[in-house]
């Protein structure tokens, strides 16, 4: 889930001590506790959590978002912008990092941003929960569900994006619809 707070690291209404946890993006790299921003989406692996005071110790912290990758469009009446085939919403709650320091009004058509984000499976959208400008990304990255799976084409979908992946070496073993994969572009 996403960061919410900090004084450790709060996320989901838990208090996690990272004092001691490794912390590594989603690539497993090494990373230092200081990159950890609010609205960051990450997985905690900790101790058990006492119910009573909604604390735990966190072993490792890995973070990673949802997308990176230019903007296609924006719709400032509905608060979405099109990323990567992806309809990503805007809102109240979302954290914009300093560079973007308008909000969604500093956000421009072919911009490439660093996405966190929740998928919704029902609306197949993602809720922003924290942008970052990344002018100078080298790849673009994508994460959300198998859909379409065409074997012989060797294609399939994530939302409206069409993947080729007939070129890729590490696929997994049992790619299927509905799995939930993350693709560099």
């Amino acid at each position: 889930g996403p960061i919410t707070g900090f004084g450790s690291i709060i996320v989901g209404g838990v208090r996690f001590d990272d004092d001691n946890a490794r912390v590594e993006d989603e690539d497993g790299n090494s990373r230092d506790r200081g990159e950890l921003r609010l609205g960051m989406m990450v997985e905690v692996q900790s101790s058990s959590i006492d119910d009573n005071s909604a604390r735990a110790v966190a072993g490792l912290v890995r973070f990673g978002s949802e997308l990176k990758g230019p903007v296609a469009s924006i719709d400032a009446a509905a608060q979405t912008l099109r990323v990567l085939d992806q309809t990503v919403e805007v809102r109240a709650e979302t954290v914009f990092a300093p560079s973007l320091s308008g909000g969604f009004a500093a956000i421009a058509v072919g911009q490439i941003l660093e996405i966190h984000a929740q998928f919704d499976a029902a609306t197949g959208r993602y809720s922003a929960t924290r942008i970052e400008l990344e002018d100078n990304a080298n790849e673009y990255r994508l994460r959300g569900l198998v859909g379409n799976l065409d074997t012989t084409a060797k294609t399939f979908n994530i939302g409206d994006a069409v993947i080729n992946y007939a070129g890729v070496t590490e696929l997994p073993a049992n790619l299927a619809d509905g799995q939930r994969v993350r693709v560099r572009l």
